[in-house]
């Protein structure tokens, strides 16, 4: 979301069903740029953000951008994935692969 002098508003919902975490990311902002191409994003985060779960989750997401007029709306879908008690944290590894950082 861009500066605005007026300020603005992000929301984001979430909820479990068959088995996905579905997520939605909604913005009041200026949106995407009208009749630009349908693959272009500005900015390098929802490029990123869309690089990152293909590599976590392969073919077994879903990374949607729309303009909501206003603003912007991503929605994506994720494996549910339930911790169990007692269950160890992630590895450093592991959150480093998350954070696109090195390992140790």
């Amino acid at each position: 979301m861009s500066a605005r002098e007026e300020g603005g508003s992000v929301r984001i919902e979430g909820r479990a069903r068959e088995g996905q975490l579905e997520l939605s990311v909604i913005d009041d902002g200026p949106g995407l740029r009208e009749g630009a191409p349908a693959g272009e994003r500005r900015g390098v985060g929802l490029r990123n953000t869309r690089e990152r779960l293909a590599v976590l989750y392969g073919e077994n997401y879903r990374f949607t951008v729309l303009n909501a007029h206003p603003g912007l709306r991503v929605d994506m879908a994720l494996p549910l994935e339930i911790a169990t008690a007692g269950a160890e944290p992630p590895t450093r590894a592991a959150a480093a692969r998350l954070s696109g950082g090195v390992g140790a």
